[in-house]
């Protein structure tokens, strides 16, 4: 988690850049009162990774929904990975690493007990979509650690 916080969002692989940009455009859409679903699904479908919205969907609602304390995004055009962004893509490595009980761990900290599982459930499930469709994010890592041009 601390090696993404505060880096380029351009030294995301494009799995991290995809799964960062989704989490961002359902959280903004969501405090807009729009819809993340009719937001979303274009981006995910022009990926062939429509399969993994609804879940996704899902998950994020529960996410969000269940916290015990409100999550902190960064706006979207924003060039950093914030702190709360930083956690939940390590959550998603977690889970799809198969270190169940790393993410269960994390989640207890930020929803509330309820909704654990099924969370682990749905992002799982759009993981393994994304995964048909070419997003591996097993092994998220950065690309660089060092500023280009340095």
């Amino acid at each position: 988690m601390y090696a993404f916080i505060d880096q380029p969002v351009t030294y995301l692989d494009n799995s991290g850049r995809f799964l960062l940009w989704a989490m961002r455009t359902w959280n903004h859409a969501n405090e807009q009162q729009i819809e993340p679903l009719s937001i979303l699904r274009h981006g995910f479908l022009g990926l062939c990774a429509g399969p993994a919205l609804p879940h996704f969907h899902h998950g994020m609602s529960l996410l969000c929904g269940e916290a015990i304390m409100p999550m902190s995004w960064s706006p979207m055009g924003s060039q950093r990975i914030g702190e709360w962004e930083a956690l939940l893509l390590k959550l998603w490595t977690d889970i799809a690493s198969g270190h169940g009980k790393k993410a269960d761990a994390t989640l207890a900290l930020l929803v509330k007990p309820v909704a654990v599982e099924p969370i682990v459930h749905h992002l799982g499930v759009s993981l393994k979509q994304l995964e048909i469709a070419g997003f591996d994010v097993s092994n998220l890592s950065l690309l660089s650690l060092e500023a280009p041009g340095i």
